[in-house]
């Protein structure tokens, strides 16, 4: 990456801290949790039933 914008973005988000009880904890090492990227990705519709079939079966 050449954009510095960018790379100063990306290096403030992996040296956020933790605000816990009102209080600020600086991060020494990892990444902040519930971040950008949640742990679970699902479809937008996974709940739903997007397509639903009637079969009419008449003799």
């Amino acid at each position: 990456m050449k954009d510095g914008r960018v790379i100063s973005l990306i290096h403030k988000y992996l040296k956020a801290g933790v605000m816990e009880d009102g209080g600020f904890h600086a991060a020494a090492e990892g990444v902040p949790q519930g971040g950008l990227c949640k742990a679970q990705h699902r479809p937008p519709y996974a709940k739903q039933n997007t397509m639903q079939r009637m079969y009419c079966f008449s003799l």
